[in-house]
């Protein structure tokens, strides 16, 4: 059936079929004729024509009645036409009008009503149908001054068909608006040109329905279309005039160049389809096809089976495609399949719900990142993959740790450069290139100023769309003790407006439809200033909690890098503007960033922390070997004294520091490379308070380049503190961190 929707002929999208003008045929009219049960029923072929004359609006029979024609349009083969009847003689300000019935509630009434009036120049009246003899009733009103006789002569073109979907699935399928506001009516014919009852729509400018493998035809425009339907299941409008007869499809609008693309939404996703309505009264026709064809249907271990598409989503498979079949099987081999919890499954890359490690990859062994222990600010503890600790603002303590027993450190102040400072986890902290200090952040450093002139148009939008944005990037690392931000906007009607902040993972609202009628504004939200002062323009400090926001000390304590985006909803119409300039106004955290020793008072090899090195050293030292050996990078596992050092008389304090004492080989470890250094030193016991060997400091590298920092510090204390020993031998004022 789908040819039967293609135009008839090429070129532009109408192509005249107008009989020849010597075999035309006028039908004047027979008075009394002045109502639908009195209309002349009159046959037109395309030129003929109905005359007469009216010179008035009168239901009473003579010269000043209503003149009422009942025309049907001889058959033709089944296709889409628009008719036209237009005026060829008599007065311009004779009123031709197309005629209906009223609807109420979704019932349809007995009253003759309007459909649609004439217009253009010369004025004529215009309706569509498929080459079935279609009917309707079409009426003349006159004047005083319409003496002269009418006559108003029909037109028929064939009108072509926007080629729609071809391929949409069985089953429930939405026909929508495609990324516009028009409002929209239309309705769905079948492969014969029957209208199926219940499948139109006005408002709300949608339909779902459940669709039948066949050809269909939407007929689509703007209020009011009219066939001879009530309306649908679903309409929230159930007042629009219809038609008297079936098969007839007529529009009342004037407008024109409007958009009426479409978009069909079936179970694989959307499909769009460009549409215009381009005249005065204008219908457009769409035909779409829903077909069930056979696919090869693939699933997550591999197999294939020849099902229909839709039979293969129930069944749990995915369509290799249309015209595909399973000989040669050409569904995916299964891989493996990651998950955020660390676990595997071997499955067809279309399936997996994690992450697909690549073709050729399985789950034996397993191949995916594992839970480590991620530690947040408040000391809470969280087993997540490195990737999701980062990004919900942990701090990951690294692979094979666990929660169990909460392993985090202490949060405490970062030292940055410049003595800025931010409140982090150590590990952060070194990440960044900075000193971790512990303590809080005591002191603010003098405000940074970060502005963007965007100039960017600030349009109507639907609430919430939010399309004005601009962004500000920050690449300077530090804790937020205030921010202030200004505001240069040009915008008619402020009351439209919400502007909307967003830093990391948090978001304030600055201003949300406030100040209504005022006109323009050149402010700055500051939470410690007062209320609002509405004007025109709105200038000043204003605290955003008394323009419909929220508090900008939700950024507060955030490190300060990064984008921070500014977004603006107008979500009312009539009235648009200019995001002139925005700025940032940044107090930063501040500290006196002088770095503790983490091995201070301690003394390589004294493993009981008693301040000589000697025999007694020795079970401590071994105790030290066997259950706390420790890694490059802190933290030291496990952070607490095992019972063993404990009932030997260790101290918490002193097993903290088993990296300090312990690394007698100098290299910033703990483990099994120093004890025969140990064995050395106690053979040749130092003197009382002396260490086994006095370590040399080298170059100590935080962070990488471009943000790392250098100090000079003995290996095991650069650990400590995060960074990585660059060597014996090598010092910061030659050396160059990587």
């Amino acid at each position: 059936m789908r040819d039967r929707f293609l135009a008839l002929c090429s070129g532009t999208i109408l192509c005249l079929a107008t009989a020849s003008t010597a075999l035309a045929v006028d039908n004047p009219e027979v008075e009394d004729n002045n109502s639908k049960a009195a209309a002349n029923a009159v046959t037109l072929a395309a030129g003929d024509s109905v005359s007469g004359t009216t010179t008035g609006t009168s239901t009473v029979a003579g010269l000043g009645s209503l003149d009422y024609f009942r025309v049907k349009t001889t058959a033709a083969a089944l296709d889409v036409y628009r008719h036209r009847l237009t005026q060829t003689a008599g007065s311009a300000t004779i009123t031709p009008t197309i005629r209906g019935l009223n609807q109420s509630a979704g019932v349809i009434g007995v009253v003759d009503t309007t459909i649609q009036t004439g217009a253009g120049t010369p004025e004529y009246v215009q309706w569509y149908g498929f080459g079935k003899e279609e009917e309707l009733y079409f009426r003349l009103a006159g004047t005083t001054a319409t003496t002269a006789g009418y006559q108003y002569d029909l037109s028929t073109t064939t009108v072509a068909v926007l080629a729609g979907p071809t391929n949409l699935l069985p089953g429930t399928i939405t026909i929508s608006r495609a990324g516009h506001t028009t409002d929209t009516d239309f309705w769905v014919y079948d492969s014969n040109y029957d209208v199926i009852a219940d499948f139109g729509n006005d408002d709300p400018n949608t339909l779902t329905r459940n669709f039948a493998v066949g050809s269909y035809l939407l007929a689509i425009s703007n209020f009011n279309f009219a066939n001879n339907q009530p309306a649908a299941t679903g309409e929230t409008f159930l007042s629009g005039a219809v038609m008297d007869f079936a098969n007839v499809i007529v529009n009342s609008s004037t407008s024109t160049a409007l958009n009426v693309s479409t978009r069909f939404t079936d179970v694989a996703g959307n499909q769009d389809v460009a549409a215009t309505r381009a005249e005065r009264f204008d219908v457009v026709f769409i035909s779409f096809t829903v077909a069930d064809p056979q696919v090869a249907c693939c699933f997550g271990d591999g197999s294939c089976q020849d099902l229909l598409v839709s039979e293969c989503g129930p069944a749990g498979g995915l369509s290799a495609g249309e015209g595909s079949v399973c000989d040669p099987n050409p569904c995916p081999e299964p891989e493996a399949c990651c998950f955020p919890d660390g676990s595997c499954t071997d499955i067809a890359p279309a399936f997996c719900t994690g992450i697909a490690q690549g073709s050729g990859s399985n789950c034996d062994p397993n191949p995916c990142p594992q839970l480590e222990a991620c530690c947040f600010l408040d000391g809470s503890c969280q087993d997540l993959l490195a990737t999701l600790c980062t990004a919900a603002g942990g701090g990951p303590q690294g692979p094979g740790t666990d929660c169990d027993p909460n392993l985090c450190p202490e949060p405490g102040a970062c030292c940055l450069p410049d003595d800025l400072c931010l409140f982090t986890l150590p590990n952060t902290c070194v990440s960044l290139g900075g000193s971790f200090v512990g303590g809080a952040c005591g002191l603010t450093a003098a405000v940074r100023g970060y502005e963007s002139t965007p100039n960017a148009v600030i349009p109507d939008s639907p609430v919430g769309a939010f399309p004005t944005v601009d962004v500000i990037n920050v690449g300077d690392h530090y804790g937020i003790a205030d921010v202030d931000v200004e505001l240069e906007i040009t915008h008619t009607f402020l009351g439209d407006l919400d502007i909307r902040l967003s830093h990391n993972a948090t978001s304030v609202f600055l201003w949300q439809d406030a100040c209504v009628g005022n006109d323009n504004m050149n402010v700055t939200a500051d939470d410690e200033a007062g209320a609002v002062v509405c004007a025109t323009p709105t200038l000043g400090s204003y605290a955003p909690s008394t323009a419909g926001g929220g508090a900008l000390s939700a950024f507060d304590g955030q490190n300060a890098n990064g984008a921070w985006t500014l977004a603006i909803d107008d979500d009312a119409g009539g009235d648009t503007g200019i995001l002139v300039r925005w700025k940032l106004n940044i107090t930063p955290l501040a500290n006196e960033c002088a770095v503790a020793d983490p091995c201070e008072g301690a003394i390589t090899g004294d493993a009981n922390c008693d301040g000589s090195v000697n025999n007694f050293d020795i079970d401590f030292f071994v105790v030290g070997i066997v259950e706390g050996p420790t890694g490059a990078s802190p933290p030291d596992v496990p952070p607490t004294a095992p019972a063993g050092y404990l009932n030997l008389g260790g101290t918490e304090d002193c097993w903290a520091k088993r990296r300090c004492w312990g690394d007698v080989n100098c290299d910033g470890v703990f483990n099994n490379f120093d004890i025969d250094p140990f064995v050395v030193c106690i053979v040749n016991t130092p003197a009382p308070g002396e260490p086994c060997v006095l370590c040399a400091v080298e170059a100590c590298c935080y962070g990488t380049a471009p943000n790392a920092v250098c100090i000079d510090r003995v290996p095991a204390v650069c650990r400590l503190g995060g960074g990585v020993p660059q060597g014996p031998g090598t010092s910061c004022d030659t050396h160059e961190c990587p």
